[in-house]
């Protein structure tokens, strides 16, 4: 369950509690290029798919994109080499949730429900969960997220 004051904000730019979307083609496209679409990715997408949230600002922010853009195809489909590219250097699945702009990270849902986004060769932990990511580093940049890239040697390291 999310927080009031998140809500709130989201609310405001046409999310609700109850909001569902189909996802249908969504699911196709990805699958059409080789990405898993995990259970909770696909809930997410329902009640999120097709919004454009604008990320509160504070003279505080550890950090914020400017427009968060559920999207799972749409600027992500052409570079889902990747995503393939973080799923094997950290052994696990994930699922495209949108693009984080203007740096166009591609939000991802990893399948132990982290959240995570992709730029070039840096993975951003934005959150251990979906509502932890929307409270603290996405909605609300309460906390700076924690950045990792490759080096030389193909080790993860922090940036």
């Amino acid at each position: 369950m999310l927080a009031q004051e998140v809500q709130a904000v989201l609310q405001r730019q046409g999310w609700s509690p109850t909001r569902r979307v189909s996802i249908r083609d969504w699911i196709a496209q990805l699958g059409g290029v080789g990405c898993t679409v995990l259970p909770k990715a696909e809930s997410i997408l329902q009640n999120f798919g097709g919004l454009e949230i604008v990320p509160v600002k504070t003279p505080m922010d550890a950090y914020s994109p400017e427009i968060i853009r559920f999207d799972p195809v749409t600027d992500v489909l052409s570079e889902v080499e990747r995503i393939e590219f973080w799923q094997q250097r950290l052994a696990t699945t994930f699922t495209p949730l949108g693009v984080l702009y203007p740096s166009e990270g591609i939000l991802l849902l990893a399948e132990n429900g982290q959240i995570c986004f992709e730029w070039g060769n840096i993975i951003v932990d934005c959150g251990d969960s979906f509502e932890d990511a929307l409270e603290s580093t996405l909605v609300f940049a309460r906390r700076k997220p924690i950045a990792r890239m490759v080096d030389s040697e193909g080790r993860l390291v922090p940036v």
